[in-house]
């Protein structure tokens, strides 16, 4: 499943967790919300696939009961 934001590859000091977290979508738009003290806001890639996965077929589930015209 594709995500928006992107994902962290850098290898740093900081473990082989960094890689499990991706930027907030917003922060390279330079969007407020996606900074804080203007550093990017972080999201668990896992969680976020997850969360993802759950609105889509939520969205998918409301078109079959025709809450929707299309997607």
């Amino acid at each position: 499943m594709a995500t928006s934001g992107k994902k962290k590859t850098r290898s740093t000091s900081r473990g082989w967790w960094w890689a499990e977290f991706t930027e907030h979508p917003g922060y390279e738009n330079h969007e407020q919300e996606s900074m804080v003290q203007q550093k990017a806001k972080l999201i668990c890639s896992g969680q976020l696939e997850c969360y993802l996965a759950g609105e889509l077929a939520r969205d998918e589930r409301e078109v079959q009961q025709g809450f929707w015209n299309h997607i």
